[in-house]
């Protein structure tokens, strides 16, 4: 085969000398660049778009579109694939289907906890599945090391080496106190990034004005962490791209995008994202075309809601010569709608194949992707207590239904036979954290769930994947915790002394091997099952994967103790007086 056969296709497709694969006729198609509609075809020809609006393209295969409008594959910049809890490539089959033909993703979860060769079979194992995958090199796990077990400290050279894998594009989020307090193997990676020409999506909830400035110099620029629009304002008036997050946690494009209705021009330098997405919402809602029809409902111009998930975020990671328009040379993806003003999807093109006539998936899981959870011992009721002869004032991790912010809240506990205990009549509960391979774990106080007696434990616990379980009765926390264990991860609850649900999680504790289907009903039962206790979350389990978040202010907790998110330091959960 001559080296520029496929080159020389193309531009026989273009000249008429061969017919294109696929033309998507009788349609209205989008121009990203203008923003206007356009009536005529699209060619696609070996997976790629040769020709745009020409309607003298012939075809081998013709897919008429009249009556509908043509949109660019739909690209999700901002994603973190634990919350849908799907193997790779399922999950990639699940986004396609709403349109998604391109995503970014660091896979943060299989590289803390087996590292960088389970990322390599993740990404392998959803290109497999049709979907275009760009990678982020997670570098935040590296600045929190000193907040990680001795089991779980991440190596710079890792890093290193993933930035030269060639879907990476950037290193994503680091929390800038490490990074402004010079952390030597953050600087080390982050200029390296910028010296490979690589993006640096940053992470900057909240953050005062001196301090945000301070980051975004570092080469920080975009964030999703805005929750309201003066925040997101102040982020654009520095050159930061905002990606207004509309996630199963935290649907917080709602309140961000009547900038971009108000103010025209700042609209080419947002995004729409999810940056975590439950099963349920998946299958029910939808991913980002159902934030499309959600931006447009509130009174976003279509084309400008498709231009944030298309050419906006291709030009961010600088992939728009690959993806992001229907422009001739781009990915030979495209999205079939209905109805434009609702996003509503009739069928998905990708490189030049409709979604539902990729082969069937067949995949086998590694050893290294399962990595099971692996505890020197089976927990006892003694695992979860803080030693005190008296009641005591404590430290407690406040929760707030739809925040991923926490609140450092104080309250007085009792002591009984000589350690302190829950106060679960003002719903003062018990959290704790072990390492999944045995080697430490911390105890504090959380409010918010309001499960009383009950426990649940569970590994889908950000940011290390560790056994996180909260309780009002040490004797149930164990059981859970066993449970849990005993499965390889997952997700349990006790009621009473009994294991009242289970849900076995395959993959590092975190993703499940089942389809969308399956993964739904199970993700479900587990929600209502953790209700049916007393918890009053909208989202019970993807709360429970936030609350011991040291990365989000204001506290967080890891095996090494309760730590303070913006002081950056550790705090006894026993307050001195």
């Amino acid at each position: 085969m001559r080296i520029n056969q496929k080159l020389e296709n193309l531009i026989d497709i273009g000249a008429g000398k061969k017919p294109a694969d696929v033309v998507i006729s009788g349609a209205k198609l989008l121009d990203v660049y203008c923003g206007t509609w356009v009536d005529g075809d699209l060619a696609i020809g070996n997976g790629q778009i040769v020709s745009f609006g020409r309607k003298d393209v012939e075809a081998n295969r013709v897919i008429e579109a009249s009556g509908k409008w043509v949109v660019p594959g739909f690209f999700e910049a901002h994603y973190h694939a634990g919350g849908t809890h799907m193997a790779p490539g399922k999950l990639a089959r699940a986004l396609l289907a709403h349109g998604t033909t391109t995503t970014v993703c660091d896979w943060q979860e299989f590289y803390v906890v087996a590292g960088k060769e389970a990322v390599r079979q993740a990404i392998d194992d959803a290109l497999g599945a049709g979907i275009r995958l760009f990678y982020l090199v997670p570098i935040h796990w590296l600045v929190i090391n000193d907040l990680a077990s001795p089991s779980q400290k991440m190596h710079v050279e890792d890093l290193m080496e993933m930035l030269k894998w060639p879907e990476t594009v950037a290193i994503n989020e680091p929390p800038p106190g490490p990074v402004l307090a010079k952390d030597p193997d953050a600087l080390r990676v982050i200029t390296k990034a910028m010296n490979s020409g690589k993006i640096y999506s940053g992470h900057a909830p909240k953050l005062p004005d001196k301090i945000l400035q301070s980051y975004a110099s570092t080469g920080a620029s975009s964030d999703h962490e805005s929750t309201e629009s003066g925040e997101a304002w102040s982020k654009l008036t520095y050159g930061i791209k905002v990606m207004m997050r509309q996630g199963s946690a935290s649907p917080d494009m709602e309140k961000l995008v009547e900038l971009a209705i108000n103010y025209p021009m700042a609209s080419r330098h947002m995004m729409l994202v999810a940056d975590e997405i439950d099963p349920v919402d998946l299958t029910e809602r939808g991913h980002i075309d159902a934030t499309v029809k959600r931006a447009i409902e509130l009174g976003l111009d279509p084309i400008v809601a498709y231009q944030m998930v298309t050419l906006n975020a291709a030009e961010y990671y600088r992939v728009d010569h690959l993806v992001g328009s229907l422009a001739p040379g781009r990915a030979g993806d495209a999205v079939i709608l209905n109805d434009p003003n609702t996003a509503s999807v009739s069928e998905v093109i990708v490189g030049g194949v409709p979604v539902d006539e990729l082969p069937s998936l067949d995949t086998k899981y590694s050893e290294i992707m399962r990595s099971p959870v692996k505890l020197e011992r089976k927990c006892s009721a003694s695992d979860f207590k803080i030693t005190s002869e008296i009641a005591r004032k404590v430290r407690v991790v406040g929760v707030c239904d739809g925040s991923l912010l926490s609140t450092a809240d104080e309250a007085v506990v009792d002591s009984v036979d000589g350690g302190l205990v829950s106060n679960t009549s003002n719903d003062i509960l018990k959290i704790a954290v072990i390492d999944r391979a045995g080697g430490g774990s911390a105890v504090g106080f959380v409010s918010g769930f309001g499960i009383g007696e009950s426990a649940v434990a569970t590994t889908y616990a950000h940011t290390f994947y560790n056994l996180l379980v909260v309780g009002g009765n040490e004797e149930n926390m164990a059981l859970a915790g066993n449970a849990v264990a005993e499965m390889g991860g997952g997700i349990a609850v006790v009621k009473n002394g009994l294991v009242t649900a289970r849900w076995p999680l395959e993959l590092v504790g975190v993703f499940s091997t089942e389809p969308l289907e399956n993964v739904g009903k199970d993700f479900q039962a587990m929600n209502k099952s953790i209700r049916d206790i007393g918890c009053k979350m909208s989202a019970p389990v993807l709360a429970l994967s936030f609350v011991a978040l040291p990365t989000i202010p204001e506290l967080g907790l890891t095996t090494e103790g309760l730590y303070h998110v913006n002081n950056r330091e550790f705090l006894s959960v026993i307050i001195d007086e």
